[in-house]
């Protein structure tokens, strides 16, 4: 179009926008959307191949890649086929009706770009259709790669490792083979009916014969992949819920199982009729065989389950399901392996001999008292040193040897949180401030003259009792971002490294390990500013040809990107192994296929009061019924380096797995002796082990129908909210010689708060290691449990007291960890007691210590002090004669003054036997000694009295 003005030139062409724009517009956000697709990609390929598991990168691209293709391919390949048939098949003449004259209109529109249509359609079946296969990448390598368990179902007779990656691979093709049938018969319907093969509202046939013969095939295809799934549906009832436990029920064996069974056989007598359709006229034999099918479905499938359910199980339920209860039982603890666990009688008895005492001494002296839960803030003020410095607020347990002997430390790193307050430019957070810096770690049984921690590590640079290590800490939980490091030879280093008394206050750093993804070519730096999204990487002169990325950093995700088939730990450790800080992360292999294996939500057996804490993953929501700790991984704190090592060798889960990743995982023979000494019995397994053996520590049938005996964790008592969790001490239980070093819980009957028995298991690596010991209280007697003990401390007049004299001046005490362990045939509870003073800078000190047995109550500055006042039934030991002075008051004569010698010569002798019987962890005696102590200094007081009236009186 044109316009043109009267008088002048030609006319002015108006302005049209191009043709091309939208198809260039199209172009330029499928590049866009493809660049970033492929630098998403290849920078993950960097990543792996910075930590030298590129196969894992690979075999599951690969994997991913052939299930899109072959899933994707095949559903739009049949979907496809059955739109062409449909339109090959179309009638040539259609009969005169207003539906057909509708239609011809949308046909006119469609024909010409029936070609692009049926592209689109197809196209998208195989995009959706691939995306969701390449997903299931696990269930086709587990099937491809499925290890023999060794073990056979109670039911059928099958190795379990056919429910565990046969079954569900099965069930998986066959929910893409209905999906596909589904799609293909929707797909030739609409085209049917859009080319007149059918015909709804015309008078007549309303399906010509073509269309029918093509619809029937597809209808019988489906209802014969009916048949195949109700024949699986007899191994689905492996997992079946309907019984009083998880597996087949008197009612799944004796009725759903042969009706699965009689049903397949209809459904494939209903597949003969759809496709003997292809011979007659009309849809009679398509109705009839779908009445059939659903009618049997009813009445075979559902009514009869149920009446048998109804009159023969419930009246003599629990008759008829102790057989599949006791299957059960077997199955569920075999399964979490909890098979031989050694459950014994405990009387818990309320009153102790001194020899028994003397026994379990060595289990006093090592009693933690230091709580990781409560004790953060205090490492944080005596060790933080500078203000970018943090630690976690859950400190982790550890043992190191010192001075020869076995400790048990609380030990944390020195972690970065990051550039100081109005420092935080983009140079600093990725340049400057990019690792932490050494390990601190305290006895857990030892503390100093102020109740703080007596570091035997700590300070910067590290000074301490375990040895040279490199220090830096590069990956970490507590970092969150990424970090550039690296620089030639030479250059002037940028990494703040730590603070010291130079001029410029700190010294620099430049990192010479092998940690990170190169980045330094531009082409790098182009693909890692798209991913984080960074234009400062693009453009900062910081970066050079030797720059490291660093990224993933936390422990706990690269050992999971690494090892994609583990569920791990939710609380991975530093140790330092060989010069080294290595982060142990305990890797699960987990199965919801084991038959008659109970199923439990991960995420609510693990869930305690600790697992809202920051450094505290919790587990995903996935239901299991088979678990294993199957794998020690470490991840090194300088340099990242992951290494899997085999810790179940018997694990088919595990087998299948190694099979899949060939070499990833290293056997159990290379584990060094440095690093065997700081692994550890996982506390995730623990907790799913305590939560199944709440229940089925019961292995008789009735008694488990009936269920008065079960179990459940105590809620945490100090903190209040969620179970109490699990505690890592060394304690010596019954039938032991020496303590170990043990993970602990307390259970509670299930709706009593009442301590019902006390579990442990050893978690140093030996011959014993993970033996789980069950000391189970007498049902006839109540003894007091966690919350019952608190309450009892709380109310206790001399407790309370003492706590509102500790608590003046604004400050306030914290609780620690409740602890619970055997000692002499009794059990006893012991409860630290932290003050925290009034201020932002304040930290918690241990101030008290609780100490319950039987009925009686310590409560003294020190656990020795609580043990004697409980043992002793004596008061808080007053101090003996020598530390109040160490002079002995002269002798002035006179019968009063003989009194008086006598008097402080019984308080040295008490004072010598007290200190004595500390020595040998004999708390009788101990509190026996303090009690004539006092009696002797009540004496010497009345005597020093009576000496200074005859004093008077003399002179």
């Amino acid at each position: 179009m044109t316009f043109r003005t009267p008088g002048q030139g030609p006319g002015i062409r108006a302005f049209r926008r191009p043709r091309l724009l939208l198809p260039v517009i199209a172009a330029v956000v499928l590049i866009v959307v493809l660049f970033v697709i492929f630098t998403s990609i290849w920078t993950d390929l960097l990543w792996y191949r910075s930590v030298g598991y590129t196969s894992v990168f690979t075999t599951r691209v690969v994997t991913r890649l052939f299930l899109f293709l072959i899933i994707g391919l095949a559903m739009a390949v049949l979907v496809g086929l059955n739109m062409v048939i449909a339109y090959r098949i179309r009638p040539v003449y259609r009969p005169l009706s207003v539906e057909q004259q509708g239609l011809e209109r949308y046909r006119t529109a469609l024909d010409p770009h029936l070609r692009l249509v049926m592209l689109i359609v197809t196209g998208a079946v195989a995009l959706f259709a691939g995306s969701s296969a390449s997903g299931e990448w696990r269930t086709w390598m587990m099937y491809a790669n499925g290890q023999s368990f060794g073990v056979k179902d109670f039911q059928f007779g099958i190795d379990i490792s056919f429910f565990a990656f046969t079954y569900p691979f099965l069930r998986l093709v066959l929910g893409y083979a209905f999906a596909t049938v589904v799609l293909a018969f929707i797909a030739a319907a609409f085209t049917h009916y859009l080319y007149g093969g059918l015909r709804l509202q015309t008078p007549g046939d309303k399906a010509s014969p073509a269309a029918r013969v093509h619809l029937s095939v597809l209808l019988g295809i489906f209802v014969l992949l009916k048949a195949v799934a109700y024949w699986l549906d007899r191994y689905g009832l492996a997992y079946s819920e309907r019984g009083h436990v998880t597996g087949p029920s008197f009612t799944d064996v004796n009725a759903t199982l042969p009706a699965k069974s009689i049903l397949a056989t209809i459904a494939v007598i209903c597949a003969v009729l759809f496709f003997a359709n292809i011979f007659r006229r009309g849809f009679f034999l398509p109705i009839a065989s779908l009445g059939l099918l659903v009618l049997s479905a009813i009445l075979v499938g559902g009514v009869y389950p149920a009446i048998i359910q109804q009159f023969q199980v419930k009246p003599n339920e629990a008759d008829r399901e102790a057989p599949y209860i006791e299957r059960n039982i077997k199955a569920t603890r075999t399964a979490y392996n909890v098979g031989d666990v050694k459950v014994g009688s405990y009387d818990a008895r309320t009153d102790i001999d001194q020899g028994q005492l003397a026994e379990d001494a060595a289990t006093m002296s090592g009693i933690r008292l230091l709580d990781p839960n409560a004790v953060s803030r205090t490492y944080q003020q005596l060790q933080q040193i500078r203000g970018f410095y943090r630690f976690p607020d859950l400190l982790d347990i550890d043992r190191y040897q010192v001075d020869g002997q076995s400790r048990d430390m609380i030990v944390a790193l020195r972690g970065l949180a990051g550039p100081p307050q109005g420092q935080q430019n983009w140079v600093n957070q990725h340049v400057v401030y990019t690792h932490g810096f050494g390990l601190v770690a305290a006895p857990g049984n030892q503390l100093d003259e102020n109740g703080a921690p007596a570091f035997l590590e700590g300070d910067i640079p590290p000074q301490g009792d375990l040895g040279d290590y490199q220090p830096r800490t590069y990956f970490d939980e507590t970092i969150r971002s990424y970090s550039i490091v690296g620089a030639p030879k030479g250059a002037t280093p940028r990494e703040l490294d730590f603070p010291d008394e130079s001029e410029t206050g700190q010294q620099n750093t430049t990192y010479t390990g092998k940690g990170g993804v190169p980045m330094g070519s531009p082409i790098n730096r182009l693909l890692f500013a798209v991913k984080f999204q960074d234009r400062n990487i693009l453009f900062s002169d910081a970066i050079n040809d030797q720059s490291r990325i660093m990224y993933v950093r936390d422990p706990r995700a690269r050992v999971q990107k690494v090892a994609p088939f583990l569920k791990l730990d939710g609380n991975p450790y530093p140790a330092i192994v060989g010069g080294r800080i290595q982060w142990v992360v305990d890797g699960y292999t987990t199965s919801s296929g084991y038959p008659y294996s109970q199923r439990v939500g991960l995420d609510e057996a693990t869930r305690d009061a600790n697992t809202t804490r920051e450094t505290v993953s919790a587990q995903p929501r996935d239901t299991v019924n088979y678990i294993r700790n199957s794998v020690k991984a470490t991840v090194d704190a300088y340099d990242g380096t992951v290494t899997l090592y085999q810790w179940n060798e018997d694990d088919p889960v595990l087998k299948t797995w190694m099979k899949t990743f060939p070499g990833i995982v290293q056997p159990k023979s290379k584990i060094s002796d440095k690093l065997m000494a700081h692994l550890r019995y996982p506390e995730d397994l623990f907790k799913v082990q305590r939560s199944i053996l709440a229940r089925y520590h019961v292995q008789e049938p009735y008694s488990f129908y009936g269920g008065q005996d079960f179990w459940r964790v105590p809620e945490e008592p100090a903190q209040g909210g969620g179970d109490q969790p699990p505690y890592f001490l060394s304690l010596k239980m019954p039938g032991q010689q020496e303590p170990t070093f043990s993970l602990t819980t307390a259970y509670v009957p299930r709706n009593r708060p009442n301590l019902a028995a006390f579990m442990a298991v050893n978690a140093q690596p030996g011959p014993d290691y993970g033996t789980i010991r069950v000391l189970q209280l007498p049902r006839n007697t109540a003894i007091p449990g966690p919350g019952q003990v608190q309450n009892t401390f709380e109310s206790n007049p001399t407790v309370a007291r003492e706590l509102t004299l500790l608590r003046g001046g604004g400050a306030q005490t914290v609780l620690g960890n409740l602890l619970t362990l055997p000692l002499g045939g009794g059990l006893i509870y012991i409860e630290p007691v932290y003050v925290e003073a009034a201020g932002g800078e304040s930290y918690p000190i241990l101030r008290r210590v609780l100490v319950s047995f039987g009925n009686r109550i310590g409560f003294g500055p020190t656990l020795e002090d609580s043990l004697g006042q409980v043992f002793g039934e004596a008061g808080v030991p007053p101090t003996a004669p020598e530390e109040e002075g160490g002079q002995q008051p002269p002798p002035t004569g006179g019968q009063a003054d003989e009194e008086l010698q006598a008097a402080l010569q019984d308080a040295q002798t008490a004072y010598s036997d007290g200190q004595e019987a500390l020595r040998r962890g004999d708390w009788r005696a101990y509190g026996e000694a303090q009690e004539q102590l006092q009696d002797a200094l009540e004496r010497a007081q009345q005597a020093g009295q009576g000496s200074q009236q005859e004093g008077q009186q003399g002179g």
